[in-house]
């Protein structure tokens, strides 16, 4: 985990609560670590490649503080787009082949990316509980430990790519780039939201467009 509050004394750098927040979370991860174990690598003897230690990197990005912002926080991962379709993140990826994702990937396609798979925030306008005794939860707090597990499912792949128009969130398309995750979704009557005809041809099922913005449209 790479935090990008380092040295703002703000968020999981907070010079009272930044070393139990950034416990909190360093945990959270450590608890899917030990449940969810890497494939091994058929390309074990290539140095930093294989044997299973190819380490999913999240960037924590730098934390909100925001009272009058709804949102406890948010997490995802990353996605190569240069091909349509379905497509897994660089996290699902890099656990379920033993193989860092951006191995042998030109630096100049990742952008801003980097060397991150992932990546979570949190907005600490809220009040958070940083202990491990759910009694000691108050009226009042979230659980930062369940806000930062909640988000970091979604960081593993249970994601949606599909936008409000029924467009892929990545390409801004129809047909275009949508997440494994989507080919789940059905409406009501158990139309699937994605129609993918082979490979690489992707697209919403446009029937459904007109229930994107209402509680119809999910089982």
């Amino acid at each position: 985990m790479h935090f990008d509050d380092a040295v703002t004394n703000t968020g999981f750098d907070d010079a009272v609560a930044g070393a139990q927040r950034a416990a909190v979370a360093c945990q959270v991860f450590t608890d899917i670590s030990n449940l969810i174990h890497e494939a091994q690598s058929p390309y074990s003897s290539i140095t930093n490649l294989g044997s299973g230690n190819s380490y999913v990197e999240i960037q924590v990005q730098t934390s909100l503080n925001s009272s009058t912002n709804p949102t406890l926080g948010m997490a995802g991962q990353y996605f190569l787009t240069t091909s349509p379709g379905i497509v897994h993140g660089s996290v699902w990826q890099t656990i379920n082949s033993g193989m860092d994702t951006w191995f042998a990937i030109n630096a100049s396609n990742l952008g801003t990316v980097g060397i991150y798979h992932g990546l979570l925030q949190i907005n600490f306008g809220h009040n958070f509980y940083t202990g491990t005794a759910t009694s000691g939860i108050g009226a009042t707090q979230s659980d930062l430990y369940s806000v930062i597990l909640h988000e970091a499912i979604h960081a593993l792949g249970f994601g949606s790519l599909i936008d409000q128009n029924g467009k892929s969130k990545l390409t801004n398309t129809n047909p275009g780039i949508y997440s494994f995750y989507d080919t789940y979704l059905t409406d009501v009557s158990g139309n699937k939201l994605i129609n993918t005809t082979n490979c690489y041809t992707s697209t919403f099922n446009t029937i459904d467009l007109p229930k994107l913005t209402t509680l119809a449209l999910l089982n």
